[in-house]
């Protein structure tokens, strides 16, 4: 087929479900980041299929890796609280308490 056929052929028009995903309705769908979305979507192609299986795989590698962290660095209740609030605990004292 010579580049002229090529171009007299009628252009495919997804529809509903086969129509490819905007980035941001799948970033929603999976509560990705929009950056995240669109990686996902470009190295995928427009197949929802392919593109669906990517983001479960990613949510889980991401779920995986935050397991992996919880688990090598256990942090207790108050620790979070006052690492999230900027003071430094050091064997039951607070910095601002010396």
């Amino acid at each position: 087929m010579s580049n002229a056929d090529y171009a007299r052929q009628p252009k495919k028009h997804f529809t509903g479900a086969s129509a490819p995903y905007a980035a941001a309705e799948f970033a929603e769908k999976y509560g990705l980041t929009l950056r995240s979305a669109q990686i996902l979507l470009f190295v995928n192609g427009p197949s929802r299929v392919a593109c669906d299986a990517a983001a479960r795989a990613f949510n889980e590698a991401v779920a995986m890796r935050n397991r992996q962290r919880q688990t090598a660095n256990p942090a207790t209740p108050v620790e979070k609280e006052d690492a999230l609030q900027g003071r430094v605990v050091h064997q039951g004292l607070i910095a601002s308490d010396c």
